[in-house]
């Protein structure tokens, strides 16, 4: 569950912000958006884990270009009312915001054709991604707006990040060490087996003594399951003589 291992980077397509052949790490603020990023599979095929970064107070911290802002959240930021004030402390920011908007509507362009093998929607994209992954600089990721609805376009449930590997200290298998420095996650556990486990129970669940194997801790604490609560209801019914 984290970006494709170097040793099989020839998996790695072309994308908004992919190079073919590098790596790299997606994660998005959502559930839902990550569903739709992966053209909206069976629910019940998925493994799922979430993030932590490193926090922003770190001096490891790990900072990203913020394109993840539209003119129409910026209407609903109070900071844009003093935008041209010129004592306004947020005026450096803002001017920020403005001054890369005409690059952030570069990268946001629906793909015209959809089952093509060539969008030119990711050549501008494509370019940015290059630069902060070969630039010595403190950028090291973009986040960026879904493209796949409307919606999601002004939404904080609709952003994704996206990380090149480090280039300093270029790899040939296994993963980027500086983004694994950078992020913890969680065990992948699938989405059938974690909807079946009671909120209030999922410490039981998810013990370090099961780290290893999560279904281990399920079968320990089966009876903090939606499988023992159906059990119970199925008894019940039987009970009642409620059966053909």
């Amino acid at each position: 569950m984290f970006h494709i291992p170097f040793n099989q980077r020839e998996l790695v397509r072309n994308q908004r912000y992919s190079i073919a052949g590098l790596p790299c790490l997606y994660v998005g603020t959502s559930l839902y958006v990550c569903w739709q990023e992966m053209g909206k599979p069976d629910l019940n095929s998925l493994y799922l884990s979430q993030y932590k970064m490193a926090s922003f107070e770190s001096s490891k911290s790990v900072k990203f270009l913020n394109f993840a802002y539209s003119l129409e959240t910026l209407k609903h930021n109070h900071e844009i009312e003093t935008l041209f004030e010129e004592d306004a402390d947020s005026f450096n920011l803002q001017k920020a915001y403005l001054v890369f908007f005409p690059l952030l509507l570069a990268c946001s362009y629906n793909r015209a054709h959809d089952s093509a093998s060539f969008h030119a929607e990711y050549i501008i994209p494509n370019l940015l991604l290059q630069w902060i992954n070969k630039e010595k600089s403190q950028v090291k990721g973009i986040s960026y707006f879904s493209t796949k609805s409307k919606q999601l376009r002004h939404h904080g449930i609709g952003i994704n990040f996206v990380f090149p590997p480090d280039t300093v200290t270029p790899q040939n298998k296994g993963h980027c060490s500086f983004l694994k420095e950078n992020f913890q996650l969680s065990k992948a556990i699938s989405w059938q087996l974690l909807d079946t486990i009671k909120e209030n129970k999922i410490a039981n669940i998810y013990n370090p003594r099961f780290t290893d194997d999560i279904e281990e801790g399920f079968i320990k604490n089966y009876k903090h399951t939606k499988f023992y609560e159906a059990e119970n209801k199925l008894s019940k019914i039987m009970h009642l003589g409620l059966i053909e």
